[in-house]
Order: structure tokens, then C-alpha cells, then sequence
């Protein structure tokens, strides 16, 4: 059945249901597995609050994954002019943005959130042991790690 499609072809499917950890669609007996962070460029809390059973998407095709039976997809993949991270880059890299402390992986390292819901890491530095969750800082993009699809931030 797979055999018709190819990797990277972009098709229309029918969302079956969702898990916390991604979106089941169909499409003509194709079974597609869309991880929820291919779903969308900022995070989801619930993807059942976004997609319901019976609801139309694009999608890419990523690989197929025979011994499954199904395949991976990207809905994200659809629209790669709206990565956020694009807009960060294109923005000089002294600019200051407000960011709420989401968690702190340890004392030298928290993860934060800019308001429009960017997430990103502050990297060890003595200035990060005093965070808590939920504190707002200022920060300096640092780096953009766009494969992982990740922002290393500085406090400013």
C-alpha cells in the first residue's frame, strides 16, 4: 500500500485521534504518525484541543515505518516560513526579549520561555543559580540550533 507514496510528498489526511505524544491521521488506507513535535512550531499542552477525529491536515511525508504499518509525517513541514526561530535569526543579536523561567534542568542551567512561546535554554552561568520557576528575566539570543530546533539564550 506505501509503496505509492514517497518520502517527502506533501498529501491531505483525516485525523483519527490523538496521544499525548503525537496525531494519527489517514489518508486512502495510509496510516500517518505525526509526534507532537512535528505538529507545531511552538508547544502544545494538549493536541486534543487543536485536532478532533474527522479534522482535515497537510502533511509530509517523513519515513516509513514498515514495521509498523505506518508512516511519520511533519505537519510543520507544511509551513517552514513560520519556524519562529527564522524570525529570531533575522533580528540583530543584542535585542533584548522577556522570558518567564519555564524549569531549571540544574543549578546552572534553566529553560525558558519567550512570551511569544519560544522555548530555550540559559546555559550555565552563576547569574542562573538564583532563578526559580516562573521568575521573568531578559535575555540575548546567544545561538540557534535549528536542527534540534533549540535557542541557547543569555540573561541580558
Amino acid at each position: 500500500m506505501s509503496a505509492e507514496y514517497v518520502v517527502g510528498q506533501r498529501i491531505s489526511a483525516t485525523v483519527d485521534h490523538c496521544e499525548a505524544y503525537g496525531v494519527y491521521l489517514c489518508s486512502a488506507g495510509l496510516k500517518i504518525l505525526v509526534l507532537i513535535s512535528d505538529v507545531s512550531w511552538t508547544p502544545i499542552r494538549d493536541l486534543k484541543e487543536v485536532y478532533k477525529p474527522g479534522d482535515i491536515v497537510d502533511v509530509v511525508l517523513l519515513n516509513n515505518i514498515e514495521s509498523k504499518g505506518l508512516w511519520r509525517g511533519s505537519i510543520i513541514a507544511m509551513h517552514p516560513d513560520d519556524n519562529p526561530l527564522l524570525h529570531l535569526a533575522r533580528i540583530p543579536k543584542d535585542t533584548v526579549f522577556a522570558a518567564v523561567v519555564k524549569y531549571k534542568v540544574d543549578d546552572d542551567h534553566v529553560t525558558v520561555q519567550l512570551e511569544n512561546k519560544v522555548p530555550g535554554q540559559i546555559p550555565g552561568s552563576t547569574r542562573t543559580r538564583d532563578l526559580r520557576q516562573g521568575d521573568k528575566v531578559n535575555v540575548c539570543v546567544e545561538r540557534i540550533d535549528f536542527q534540534k530546533q533549540w535557542v541557547y539564550f543569555r540573561l541580558a
